[in-house]
């Protein structure tokens, strides 16, 4: 323990601790292969690992290779942040965690607008909804603040006023004027870090697909109108890679129709086709007021009532007046003309075969019925329309005795049996 002091010293606590590795080699302290440096010349030590400017891990690598001293890390990382040169060359950090835009819950709540271009000579001003990813483009020559606020008042009139509007630092988005127009709407305007695309990455990464969606069209004919409204329909309705809803659905609740839903059956033809089915079914029928009709009377089991069109409440409804203080409502499919029904009982009973033949034995042909006796059936078909008629208003007008059965009697006879 010779040539250590009595009364501990904490300069010299590393070097004592490392007590047993210290070698003298030509009359220098050597820690293993390491030259240990005195305090006066760290200074210039230090300086000469600089000279290459080569950063903090390669200048510990090499110093590590050649002396040592106590703090030497320390001291090596305090003189490369300390040196203008060399901050003046730092890479940029490693990036933190993406921190996300809050999703609104509603449509049109915040938007992201940008501008991409010039591309064939235009400008196009993007804005996108952050709810439903739904794109609005405007093709324009200029992109000054003046041009900018004239196709936002458009889509506003479409959409409303959001809440919150997202832009880069570019002229058009922080001159006077722009901000004058958030103002006075009520619309919370916010920017992007200067050089810093990605906070309004929403609107960035839309303007880089609308620019490859318009370059892969170059080839295809027509206007370049033509282009971008095919381009905004086909994205409106197709998924998105976020919500897995196309804008279409999360804007406005339904897909946009396209030429792609001619393929499927269409619903509304159905219905239609049906309906017109059950048009056809039928023979229209029309009734004058005032014209006597026989309506279905309900009380009686569905009777027939004589009575009198009063008015007409709707295409196939009547008020039929049936007597003084009474009156009905009826469809028309529960009415009867008088005149009609009579006329059509009396072209029955009077539709006669021009030749009403029968064959007899004796003869081996075909005899003629007399005249006479189709007379007398025509009269008699007529007695029994008028006497039908007639017996109908005498029931309608009398009460049936409760006795009375409103169905035949059943007669049950006994099943035949095979008698084995």
């Amino acid at each position: 323990m010779s040539g250590w002091p009595a009364t501990g010293r904490k300069e010299l606590t590393p070097y004592f601790q490392r007590r047993n590795e210290i070698t003298t080699y030509q009359g220098c302290l050597m820690w293993g292969m390491r030259v240990m440096i005195p305090q006066k010349c760290q200074h210039r030590v230090l300086q000469q690992l600089h000279e290459g400017h080569v950063g903090i891990v390669k200048m510990k690598l090499l110093a590590r290779s050649h002396f040592w001293w106590p703090g030497l890390d320390q001291q090596i990382e305090n003189m490369a942040k300390n040196c203008s040169g060399c901050l003046e060359t730092l890479h940029m950090p490693a990036p933190v965690p993406v921190h996300p835009w809050e999703w609104p819950a509603e449509p049109w709540q915040r938007i992201h607008v940008d501008y991409a271009g010039p591309f064939e000579k235009h400008m196009f001003l993007v804005i996108v909804d952050a709810h439903s990813k739904w794109p609005e483009v405007f093709c324009t020559d200029s992109s000054t603040s003046a041009q900018t606020i004239e196709c936002l008042r458009t889509t506003f009139a479409h959409f409303g006023l959001p809440l919150q509007l997202v832009s880069d630092n570019a002229q058009a988005f922080v001159s006077d004027e722009f901000t004058r127009f958030m103002s006075v709407n009520g619309i919370k305007h916010s920017t992007s870090a200067p050089y810093h695309p990605a906070t309004n990455g929403l609107a960035e990464r839309f303007v880089q697909t609308l620019k490859q969606g318009l370059r892969a069209a170059k080839r295809d004919e027509g206007t370049l109108q033509t282009k971008l409204a095919k381009f905004l329909a086909s994205y409106r309705n197709t998924p998105h890679a976020t919500t897995n809803e196309s804008p279409a659905a999360l804007m406005f609740g339904r897909p946009l129709r396209t030429q792609l839903d001619i393929m499927k059956p269409n619903r509304r033809n159905e219905v239609l086709n049906k309906q017109a089915k059950m048009l056809s079914g039928g023979r229209e029928r029309h009734l004058q007021t005032g014209q006597e009709v026989m309506v279905r009377d309900y009380r009686r089991g569905g009777k027939w009532t004589r009575g009198t069109v009063h008015t007409q409440t709707g295409p196939r409804t009547y008020q039929v007046q049936v007597s003084p203080d009474i009156m009905w409502r009826r469809h028309i499919n529960q009415m009867h003309s008088t005149e009609n029904s009579t006329t059509i009982e009396r072209e029955q009973a009077q539709r006669v075969p021009e030749s009403d033949t029968q064959g007899t034995v004796e003869d081996g042909g075909a005899v003629e019925r007399p005249q006479a006796e189709r007379r007398e059936r025509v009269d008699e078909g007529a007695a029994i329309a008028d006497a039908i008629m007639e017996q109908a208003h005498t029931e309608d007008v009398q009460e049936p005795p409760d006795n009375l059965r409103r169905y035949p009697e059943r007669r049950h006879r006994p099943p035949d049996r095979l008698d084995l």
